[in-house]
């Protein structure tokens, strides 16, 4: 069971780091062969974020890109540009990454459509 951000059996965070996609809706149509953007933030809460990564294979293999100034306390802005090589389905996972090497447990997804 979860209180808020809090798990009652060993009152640890719960997905800490956390991420969010914004912007961008579930089964959004996109161009095929464009570049597209997703935006969004994630948050560490007590750590600074020092790193976003991202996957497009349902998190079997994941792209890290390294952030500047990540502060406690604060959300950190992310973008991440990607052109479909093809009509289809396309799911981003995200996921921050904490000062302390903690990633997301619950990474944050988006199905895209390219056409």
């Amino acid at each position: 069971l979860y209180q808020g951000w809090v798990r009652e059996e060993d009152g640890r965070y719960f997905n800490k780091p956390n991420a969010a996609i914004f912007y961008t809706k579930e089964g959004q149509i996109i161009d095929a062969y464009e570049p597209y953007t997703f935006e969004g933030y994630t948050f560490g809460r007590d750590q600074a974020i020092v790193a976003v990564e991202f996957s497009l294979d349902r998190g079997k293999t994941w792209a890290r890109f390294d952030v500047d100034g990540g502060e406690i306390g604060r959300w950190t802005y992310w973008h991440y540009t990607f052109a479909p090589e093809q009509e289809g389905a396309y799911v981003l996972y995200v996921r921050g990454v904490a000062a302390s090497g903690a990633v997301s447990e619950e990474p944050a997804k988006m199905l895209v459509n390219a056409k």
